[in-house]
């Protein structure tokens, strides 16, 4: 399953989430990184996870329900989490979410003029994730972030498990 919603947030709802980043601390634990053959590896972005619920969130696990025909619910660890690739970045290799939760969403929070790079793909789909939009896939579905050569690729991402689903992750992350 993957789904696309042109327009899914507004203007002001992305300067929320972006202005956040300016008072929120980046996440440094395991908790963002990306599991390689059995080794987590460091993702090259600033990852800021969001314990506080807003109504997007809710929005997005609406949606999620009606498309997956289970009852989803917010992972325990953080309801979402804003991702920051700055100039430079790798990006994020091809992979799936398996055992993140039982869907994802991710909402682009970059305008086209303010950056190169950073584009999201679904594997062998022709949905991209355009400013605003919404992309939904369930937790097979194989994706990746290019490189960013100019600029900065924000994104907000939120990985729903269905009700009672275990998941990797553990306690949320506290700065100390």
């Amino acid at each position: 399953m993957v789904i696309k919603i042109n327009d899914f947030i507004t203007d002001d709802e992305v300067k929320f989430f972006r202005d956040y980043c300016r008072f929120a601390i980046s996440n440094p634990s395991k908790q963002v990184s990306l599991k390689v053959k059995q080794e987590f590896q460091k993702v090259d972005r600033l990852y800021y996870s969001i314990n506080s619920p807003f109504s997007i969130f809710d929005r997005v696990r609406k949606i999620a329900e009606k498309n997956c025909k289970v009852p989803i619910t917010f992972r325990e660890d953080a309801y979402a989490h804003i991702m920051r690739y700055k100039e430079g970045s790798k990006g994020l290799q091809m992979h799936a979410d398996q055992n993140l939760g039982w869907v994802s969403a991710s909402i682009n929070l970059t305008h086209p003029s303010e950056c190169i790079g950073g584009d999201f793909y679904v594997k062998n789909s022709p949905i991209t994730s355009t400013y605003k939009s919404l992309v939904m896939y369930d937790y097979t579905v194989m994706h990746q972030v290019t490189p960013v050569t100019k600029g900065e690729k924000w994104s907000l991402v939120l990985w729903l498990p269905k009700k009672g689903q275990k998941v990797s992750g553990g306690k949320p992350w506290r700065f100390k």
